[in-house]
């Protein structure tokens, strides 16, 4: 079993967990997965991120490019 896989909680468990709703929804099954730990960047790879943006680049007037930027590397980083 991966990591990502999660664990399965016996039946019992989740009609336990559907009587504590108190009828509002009826839990089948119920999996517990591990919390995804973050992962960020280090400084030199900011750095590197940084030099790659084009030589124009107005750090006032484009910030939110520098953002999206960044934000594009940690996607990557953190969900495949």
């Amino acid at each position: 079993m991966t990591k990502d896989e999660g664990t399965l909680v016996p039946e019992t468990f989740a009609k336990y967990a559907a009587a504590l709703v108190a009828g509002t929804h009826e839990i089948t099954s119920l999996t517990i997965k591990p919390k995804q730990t973050w992962v960020g960047l280090t400084d030199e790879e900011r750095s590197r991120i940084w030099g790659e943006l084009p030589q124009t680049l107005n750090p006032e007037r484009d910030a939110c490019v520098f953002a999206e930027t960044i934000e594009v590397y940690l996607k990557e980083r953190n969900n495949g």
